[in-house]
């Protein structure tokens, strides 16, 4: 009885979220998370995750069809990554985002991540995260998804570092290559310190990387990292 009380509690908070989200009457919500359980049994989660992950694609201005495609690919993340709903919808949000991926191909990111997770020793919700810290960036350096989500999986697996790190991390080298290619030499650190960027130049060199080619062309930033 007391598990029937909380889940009714529970289905009515869902609701009067996505009424909250959507301006919906509560026919229509009801009618929408009728839909969502239909779903949860299809993939095996429950109601209440489902319609969490509904409210934050809604509030980010999806369409209802739109919003139910992307619940499928980011509910199916959580699944298999046995994540929190909330947070692979966040994780696909800045992947999907950075790499202008369509709504219809979201669901190839989650093959991708479960692809490299069966190939490496590291987990489909480290490479998620990692790839939300520097999908944007790399996307911009000309970094495509499945080399970033290659870097990834190697230094997280020689390293050991948390996923996390080792994106923001790689955020930091982009960012830092790409200011170089503007002509920014200078980083001041937030102690006040002054790093001279154009050191980084010369450490590739010191480990047989030119980053300047012979007709002073700037390489890519694939075939440096390669």
């Amino acid at each position: 009885g007391k598990e029937a009380v909380e889940m009714t509690k529970e289905w009515d908070d869902a609701s009067t979220s996505l009424r909250m989200a959507t301006g919906a009457s509560k026919e229509t919500v009801d009618q929408y998370m009728e839909s969502y359980n239909e779903l949860g049994k299809e993939i095996g989660a429950v109601t209440g995750s489902v319609s969490n992950s509904a409210d934050m694609w809604l509030r980010q201005g999806y369409n209802i069809s739109d919003t139910n495609e992307l619940i499928k690919s980011s509910m199916i993340l959580s699944t298999v990554a046995q994540m929190d709903s909330a947070d692979s919808a966040k994780y696909l949000t800045s992947s999907m985002k950075g790499y202008h991926v369509a709504v219809s191909d979201v669901i190839g990111i989650v093959d991708k991540l479960c692809q490299v997770d069966l190939n490496a020793a590291v987990s489909v919700d480290g490479l998620a995260e990692g790839m939300s810290k520097v999908s944007a960036v790399a996307e911009s350096a000309g970094i495509s998804m499945d080399r970033l989500l290659g870097y990834l999986a190697v230094i997280g697996e020689s390293s050991g570092q948390e996923m996390s790190s080792v994106g923001t991390a790689l955020r930091t080298i982009f960012l830092r290559m790409q200011d170089i290619k503007s002509g920014k030499l200078e980083l001041i650190d937030e102690d006040g310190t002054t790093e001279l960027l154009s050191d980084v130049e010369t450490s590739l060199k010191n480990v047989g990387i030119d980053f300047i080619t012979l007709g002073n062309h700037f390489l890519d930033n694939e075939e440096i990292c390669a």
